[in-house]
């Protein structure tokens, strides 16, 4: 009496841990959205679009690299032009000067980066000269000696006047040399100037195609807002302008760590720039044309964020426990290394090596095990269920099992094939007593 009631307690303590333990996993889909069929036709639609390796890297969801992943550094130099007032009437020649350039920066996505980028160069203008005039006015700026040698804030003096004109020449203008071009003569003037702006980069081949960690060529355009400074000389103001910026590069992959790139950029500054404002334009522009090198710092490739069956994750889980188990004498013969595994087996369905979504469980994990101990190498064990088809047929699907991990891991995760070991046992060897369970490709670190 004392033991049936014992147990009768007993069983009403256990009671509600069991019924936790089968609860429904409230982020099925099918128990965030009962009775809602189209939801789960979006689901699945969309598992089977994340699961596609042809679909666009934009379209799909990506596991967050770590913070020190993806970094990068770039140096350039080219040529830059200022389009200005009046450069245009410039010979070709003399519009472009040298300019150079550094960015800092890091890939989110394959999709997506942010970089801050540095350019600078000495720039030339153009101001046409008649009658001993000029065009336009010339910024002075704050604090600096204006025309009747007075220190004024934000003055502007004209060239058309007589005055204005003279001191335009004297402080703005290189005089030592009249230029002649088709468009009347004038005299050209320089600046220094350098540029900080914080880009949004854009990767167009990975936003319209899958990802391919290994291509050689991508496109990226970019788009940002910085700051540009003309730098003070002599008793020429030094100008501070919020800049514009728009751009694209073509790269091409030297190394996971190393690119080459061409690099056309636009800035968009206001029209006091270059000291001058007027002459019929209201905003100022440098144009870059450049050549550089990027190294890539902790390159990773990105892994592809898995959607799963709920119901498959709670089956794949309940079969991994319960292998986990098994005691020492259950365990995988003497063939079979005994090592004990940081990854977990990948499971097949009868007569199958292709691999179930589900299973990229095991196979990230294995993945992940391999970022994180970049001198490891993995070794993959195929095996198939005696109970079910030939020794001969049972050898050849064991040998596929083991290569569909292995392409899993080199195509979906960037794994170096060097770093994976490929044996496969056939039905000889039956790891589990369960015969089902040797449908199974083993992870072993040796």
């Amino acid at each position: 009496m004392k033991m049936r009631k014992l147990f009768f307690i007993t069983s009403l303590l256990i009671i509600p841990f069991c019924l936790n333990a089968r609860e429904p996993n409230p982020l099925a889909v099918e128990n965030q959205f009962p009775g809602n069929s189209d939801a789960l036709k979006v689901y699945k639609s969309a598992a089977k679009e994340q699961a596609d390796t042809t679909t666009a890297a934009i379209r799909t969801s990506w596991i967050a690299n770590r913070p020190g992943d993806n970094w990068f550094f770039s140096l350039s130099a080219g040529a830059a032009h200022l389009l200005s007032e009046e450069t245009r009437y410039l010979p070709a020649g003399s519009q472009l000067n040298p300019t150079y350039g550094f960015a800092f920066g890091k890939w989110m996505s394959p999709v997506w980066g942010l970089r801050l980028n540095v350019t600078g160069a000495k720039l030339n203008g153009f101001a046409t000269w008649f009658d001993d005039r000029g065009y336009g006015e010339w910024y002075v700026g704050d604090q600096h000696p204006n025309i009747y040698n007075v220190k004024s804030t934000n003055t502007y003096v004209s060239a058309h006047t007589e005055e204005g004109a003279a001191f335009v020449k004297e402080r703005f203008l290189n005089t030592d040399k009249l230029i002649h071009t088709g468009h009347g003569d004038g005299y050209g003037y320089d600046f220094m100037y350098m540029g900080v702006s914080l880009d949004f980069l854009l990767n167009l081949k990975n936003t319209f195609k899958a990802y391919n960690p290994k291509a050689f060529f991508n496109p990226v355009i970019y788009g940002g807002f910085g700051y540009a400074h003309t730098f003070k000389e002599d008793h020429r103001t030094a100008v501070n302008n919020i800049m514009e910026k728009i751009g694209g590069m073509a790269n091409f992959r030297l190394s996971d760590n190393c690119q080459l790139f061409l690099d056309v950029q636009f800035l968009f500054l206001p029209e006091i720039f270059d000291r001058r404002a007027g002459a019929h334009l209201t905003q100022d522009m440098v144009d870059n044309y450049t050549i550089g090198f990027t190294y890539q710092f902790n390159f990773r490739h990105f892994i592809k964020s898995p959607v799963y069956e709920i119901k498959a994750v709670e089956t794949l889980t309940d079969r991994v426990n319960e292998l986990r188990s098994r005691s020492e004498a259950a365990s995988p013969s003497d063939v079979i290394s005994k090592e004990k595994s940081p990854v977990d087996p990948v499971f097949f369905e009868l007569g199958s090596y292709e691999l179930g979504y589900s299973q990229l469980i095991s196979i990230r994990k294995a993945a992940m095990y391999l970022y994180n101990h970049p001198k490891s190498k993995i070794r993959i064990e195929g095996y198939a269920d005696k109970n079910a088809g030939t020794p001969e047929l049972n050898l050849k699907l064991a040998q596929n099992r083991a290569n569909a991990v292995g392409n899993a891991l080199f195509e979906n995760f960037g794994i170096d094939r060097n770093r994976l070991i490929i044996k496969y046992f056939g039905d000889t060897v039956q790891p589990f007593e369960e015969g089902r369970q040797n449908r199974v490709a083993i992870l072993v670190i040796p």
